[in-house]
């Protein structure tokens, strides 16, 4: 059995993972640390001091959905104590902590997961089994966007605060990076452009404009935007949620995320086809349970590292 501890209820992700969790056998939450509230989402809180709930607690890992900018020290106690960590995106805001969290986890010899779940949608998963196969040739060019509407007033207002936040490229983007790779099966190898800037957020600070490019190990251009632009009325099911456009030397394929499949044109054939979709067999609890058990899954630690640090790298390069 698994015994488990969620810091933070501050972010309704942390939600689906408590939901997973008691869904998942040989698991089970012994303790609920948050600062904030005595019950949140409908998880009741058990400790309001996170040190106390350390020391008091026997665990093997802990769930961490804190604010963005308390994650980082939050991960580092719990590596600290030993445990193996699964945390909602992003795991800090600084490539200070994330060097602290990559070093204790390789001496602690802890697992890392983290809530990269758009690996999950059956048309991400699709088009990636569609790339593999051959279905467009050589992918020369991705196009995506993850417009997300601000909410203003309903996320938690700690997300306005100064070094809270740490930018909506570490925030959003995090998911474009690693479907990227997902999909295409190759690494970024370099970034070209990034830029951050403030467009409608009430708060001048705060940046709810992001646009990112870099180029794959195997030559293709990615592009897009990841921005807090979406009218706060449309939520996160319309088209303009994640949208991917991915061009090959064969045709091309694009779907967003609320899609029902994916569309696909291929070169001197009339007309567009429909694709079905595929489920993922993997999500991110079970791989990161998997990776402990001592197996080796798609999404696992040296791969959630590695991404975290090259979004904390684009981040940077985007406040110049």
């Amino acid at each position: 059995m698994k015994k488990i501890l969620i810091a933070g209820l501050q972010h309704a992700h942390i939600k689906t993972l408590y939901d997973k969790i008691n869904s998942t056998p040989d698991c089970e939450i012994v303790g609920v640390y948050d600062e904030l509230y005595d019950e949140n989402f409908g998880i009741k809180v058990t400790h309001r001091n996170f040190r106390e709930m350390l020391d008091n607690c026997e665990a093997d890992i802990l769930a961490v959905g804190d604010a963005y900018g308390k994650r980082g020290q939050i991960i580092i106690g719990g590596l600290k104590k030993g445990l193996h960590i699964i945390a909602d995106k992003p795991l800090c805001t600084s490539l200070a902590e994330l060097d602290e969290i990559e070093k204790l986890a390789k001496e602690k010899k802890a697992v890392i997961g983290c809530m990269l779940d758009l690996r999950e949608n059956t048309n991400i998963y699709g088009a990636k089994k569609y790339i593999g196969e051959g279905l467009l040739g050589k992918v020369k060019s991705l196009q995506f966007s993850g417009q997300h509407p601000l909410n203003y007033g309903v996320r938690p207002m700690w997300y306005f605060e100064k070094d809270m936040h740490g930018g909506t490229i570490n925030d959003i983007a995090i998911h474009a990076l690693d479907i990227c790779e997902f999909m295409l099966d190759c690494e970024i190898d370099r970034f070209n452009f990034a830029e951050s800037w403030n467009t409608f957020a009430e708060v001048p600070h705060f940046q709810d404009g992001s646009r990112v490019a870099f180029t794959m190990a195997n030559g293709c251009r990615c592009m897009g935007e990841v921005s807090y632009f979406a009218p706060d009325v449309s939520g996160f099911s319309t088209p303009f949620y994640w949208r991917f456009t991915i061009w090959g030397e064969k045709g091309v394929i694009e779907f967003n995320y609320n899609d029902d499949g994916i569309t696909f044109a291929v070169s001197k054939e009339p007309g567009l086809k429909k694709l079905a979709g595929y489920a993922n067999e993997w999500t991110d609890l079970s791989s990161f349970l998997a990776e402990i058990s001592g197996e080796m899954p798609p999404l696992n630690t040296a791969h959630i590292l590695k991404i975290s640090r090259k979004c904390l790298e684009l981040q940077k390069q985007s406040f110049k």
